[in-house]
C-alpha cells in the first residue's frame, strides 16, 4: 500500500483542495470561489493584469492579458508572441480568447481539446451520444449558448451541469451562475460535438419553439407553462398549422402511451421515503447504507435514483446497476434533492399501490436470494432487477390514471399483463422498456424488465430474466413465500440447473428473506 501522501494546495479564498493522485493537470478550479489554482497554490485571478513578465514582453508596452490567455500560454498551447496578437483580436473582435486562437490558427480545436482535457482537469461528456430535455434547454437563452460556447445537459436541485469547449472560461461560468441562480458545474466538450448539438437543439425552422431563447428560469423547478417538456428532444415536427389539432385528436392508444410514457420525468413516491431520508444523519458509510434500505422499499425512487446516477453528467452512464452503488455515487445530499424534487403520492394513492409494492419488494428479496444461491447474477443487482420488474406499471398508472384504476390491484405478473393489455392496449412489460430507454436505466436491468415473463427471449441477459421469473412466480402479492409452486417450475429451474427441493432449502436459509414467511 502507498504511504505517499496526498498533494494538498490552498486557494486565496483559503479553500483547501486534494487532488487526485493520477492528475496531470496543472490547474485545477476552486470548489468555493471558482477561480483556478495551479500546483503552486497560486491563483489565477480575473484581473487584466497578470504576471506580465510570464509574456516576456516589455512593460513598456503595457500588454494585458486575462488569466485564461496566461493559462493557455503558461501551459505552452501558443507562445507568448502569439499571446499578444491572441489579446488584440480577442479585444477587437470580442470574441473569446480560445476562439481569437483558432481564428488565427495558433492551434486547432483538435489541439485545443487535448489541452483542456490535460489542464483543466474538468470530466469530459460525449454530446454525440447524449439527448438534452427541452425543459433543460431552455435554463439558457441561445444567445447565451452561442457567446460562451456552453449547453445545459442535466439540471439536479440547485446544480446545473453543462457542456463547454472551454470550462476554464470562468467569466462564462459566473455569468451563467448569476442567469441562472444555480451552481454551474462545467464538463469539457469537443467543438464539433458542441457544434453538433446545437444544430439538433436549435434547428433554423419556423417550428423551433422560440421559448428556448426567451426563458430566464424561476426560482422555482417547476417549468414554466408555455415551455416543452418531453423527456428527450425526439419527437417529430409538424406544420405549425396542424400541430395544436393533430395533438388534441390523438387518441389514447398504445402509441399515444408510449408518447406520455417518455414524457415522465419521474413517478410519485410516498412522503415517508422523502421524510426518512431526511432524517439519517450525515453522509458516512453507515449512513449511506441506511439511506440504500430506505430507497430500496419502493420502485419509483429506485428508479430514480439508478436514472440519476446512470445520467452522462457522472460518468457512468449504463453502468450503475444496483442502489448501492447509485448511492454511494451519488452522495447523501445529492439524494436528498432528489428526493425532495419528487412529487409525493397522496393517502389514496400510497393505500392503491401498496399490494403491487409489497410484491415487488418480495420478489426483490426472492430475486437476491436466488442470485446468491446459483451464483448467475449479483445479488444487488438481482434485488434491484426483482424490485422495478413491474415499475412499467408505475409508470401506465401515472400516464393513464383513470384507466389503470380499473384494473385489480392483487393481479400480478402475466394476469397483470394481460389486464394491462385489455384496459390500455399495453402491459407492463412493454411500458417498462419505454420508461427504462427514457430514464437511460442500465440494459441488464431493462432486459429484466422487459423478459421476465418471457427470459427465454432476452437476447444478452437470460441469467437474471430467468432469476427474476423465477422470483415472480414464487412471490406472491400477500408477500409471502410460495414453495409449493417449484413443482411445476420445471423450465426456468432447469436453465439455472437447480432442483426443486435445492431451490427450496436455499431459500428457506436465505438472510435476504429472514423477514418472510414460508407458505405452510
Amino acid at each position: 500500500m502507498s504511504t505517499e501522501k496526498p498533494e494538498i494546495i490552498k486557494c486565496e479564498c483559503g479553500q483547501r483542495m486534494r487532488l487526485p493522485a493520477d492528475s496531470q493537470s496543472k490547474y485545477f478550479r476552486c470548489v468555493k470561489c471558482g477561480s483556478f489554482v495551479d500546483r503552486q497554490g497560486v491563483r489565477k485571478k480575473d484581473t487584466q493584469k497578470i504576471r506580465r513578465s510570464d509574456l516576456k514582453l516589455s512593460s513598456a508596452r503595457g500588454l494585458q492579458r486575462s488569466a485564461l490567455l496566461g493559462i493557455f500560454v503558461d501551459g505552452g498551447l501558443i507562445s507568448p508572441q502569439q499571446g499578444k496578437e491572441v489579446s488584440a483580436v480577442a479585444k477587437e473582435s470580442r470574441k473569446k480568447t480560445f476562439q481569437a486562437i483558432i481564428d488565427l490558427g495558433f492551434a486547432t480545436r483538435e489541439q485545443l481539446h487535448a489541452f483542456l482535457a490535460r489542464e483543466s482537469g474538468a470530466a469530459s461528456i460525449s454530446l454525440s451520444h447524449f439527448s438534452i430535455e427541452q425543459t433543460v434547454a431552455a435554463l439558457i437563452p441561445k444567445d447565451m449558448v452561442d457567446t460562451h460556447m456552453v449547453l445545459p445537459i442535466d439540471k439536479l436541485g440547485k446544480s446545473l451541469t453543462v457542456a463547454m469547449v472551454c470550462p476554464m472560461d470562468t467569466k462564462a461560468v459566473q455569468e451563467l451562475e448569476e442567469f441562472t441562480s444555480l451552481r454551474i458545474r462545467p464538463m469539457l466538450c469537443t467543438w464539433d460535438d458542441f457544434e453538433a448539438a446545437c444544430a439538433k437543439l436549435y434547428p433554423e425552422s419556423k417550428t423551433t419553439r422560440p421559448e428556448l431563447r426567451l426563458i430566464k428560469p424561476a426560482e422555482s423547478d417547476t417549468p414554466q407553462e408555455h415551455a416543452p417538456v418531453p423527456f428527450k428532444v425526439t419527437k417529430a415536427t409538424v406544420p405549425e398549422d396542424t400541430a395544436d389539432e393533430e395533438e388534441a385528436e390523438l387518441p389514447d392508444t398504445a402509441f399515444a402511451l408510449s408518447d406520455k410514457l417518455r414524457q415522465l420525468k419521474t413517478l410519485e413516491i410516498p412522503a415517508r421515503i422523502m421524510n426518512r431520508i431526511d432524517s439519517v444523519p450525515g453522509g458516512d458509510k453507515d449512513g449511506l447504507k441506511k439511506i440504500s434500505q430506505i430507497i430500496a422499499n419502493s420502485p419509483p425512487m429506485t428508479a430514480r435514483i439508478i436514472s440519476t446516477a446512470n445520467s452522462t453528467a457522472y460518468g457512468m452512464s449504463g453502468k450503475v446497476d444496483n442502489v448501492p452503488v447509485a448511492v454511494a455515487l451519488l452522495g447523501a445530499e445529492t439524494i436528498a434533492l432528489v428526493a425532495t424534487g419528487t412529487p409525493k403520492q397522496s393517502l389514496q394513492g400510497e393505500r392503491d399501490w401498496y399490494q403491487l409494492t409489497r410484491y415487488t419488494r418480495h420478489v426483490a428479496k426472492i430475486s437476491a436470494a436466488l442470485a446468491a444461491f446459483t451464483e448467475k447474477a449479483l445479488p444487488n443487482v438481482a434485488y434491484c432487477a426483482g424490485l422495478l420488474h413491474s415499475i412499467g406499471s408505475f409508470a401506465l398508472g401515472a400516464a393513464a390514471p383513470d384507466l389503470y384504476s380499473k384494473i385489480d390491484a392483487a393481479l400480478t405478473g402475466s394476469a397483470r399483463e394481460e389486464a394491462e393489455k385489455t384496459t390500455l392496449g399495453m402491459g407492463h412489460t412493454e411500458a417498462g422498456w419505454n420508461l427504462a430507454q427514457a430514464w437511460n436505466l442500465p440494459e441488464i436491468i431493462t432486459s429484466s424488465i422487459t423478459h421476465y415473463l418471457a427470459p427465454e427471449n432476452s437476447p444478452d441477459f437470460q441469467d437474471l430474466a430467468y432469476i427474476v421469473h423465477l422470483a415472480t412466480a414464487l412471490g406472491s402479492a400477500d408477500g409471502v413465500l410460495d414453495i409449493t409452486r417449484l413443482d411445476h417450475l420445471g423450465r426456468p429451474l432447469d436453465y439455472l440447473k437447480a432442483s426443486g427441493q435445492d431451490v427450496a432449502q436455499a431459500l428457506s436459509k436465505s438472510p435476504y428473506l429472514a423477514a418472510a414467511e414460508p407458505a405452510k
